[in-house]
């Protein structure tokens, strides 16, 4: 079976790492990438842009918008929706920030979902569960990579 690519970006390597344990213990065949500093990001996506074959393109991105704060977050969201080799890619904002300002610029600049984290860890997998699901529904139901939650 392929191996499915989900890069995620949280500042957070902790919780991140969390993140990534809970999205593989629901997915056999899935790889988390994870990016937790504005070098990595900016490595990874230099990378990308030059087509770096080792490199392959992602089948989600999950994103916390608070990277490393919300207006360079929503930047770099728009970029991402933005490159050509990433555009078609569902974006997930997966963030603690529930300002409705940050959330609506959030789905104009082209994310497909966004989840508020839990305030409990405990309440965790509950959270990266219902995130899967999610993006399972939308493969599933056929939308394919276009489709915009907006």
């Amino acid at each position: 079976m392929k191996t499915t690519r989900v890069l995620l970006i949280d500042k957070n390597m902790v919780e991140g790492d969390h993140i990534g344990q809970l999205f593989n213990d629901t997915n056999e065949h899935i790889r988390i990438h994870h990016l937790n500093s504005s070098e990595l990001v900016d490595e990874y996506f230099t990378a990308r842009q030059f087509g770096a074959p080792h490199m392959d393109i992602p089948s989600l991105i999950i994103l916390d918008i608070d990277f490393p704060n919300a207006l360079e977050g929503l930047d770099l969201l728009e970029k991402m929706s933005k490159m050509k080799n990433l555009k078609e890619v569902p974006i997930f904002i997966f963030t603690n920030n529930d300002d409705k300002a940050i959330v609506a610029n959030c789905y104009v600049r082209g994310a497909n979902g966004y989840f508020l984290k839990p305030t409990e860890n405990s309440s965790l997998p509950k959270a990266v569960k219902m995130l899967n699901e999610r993006w399972q529904n939308i493969i599933q139901r056929g939308f394919g990579y276009n489709y915009k939650a907006v």
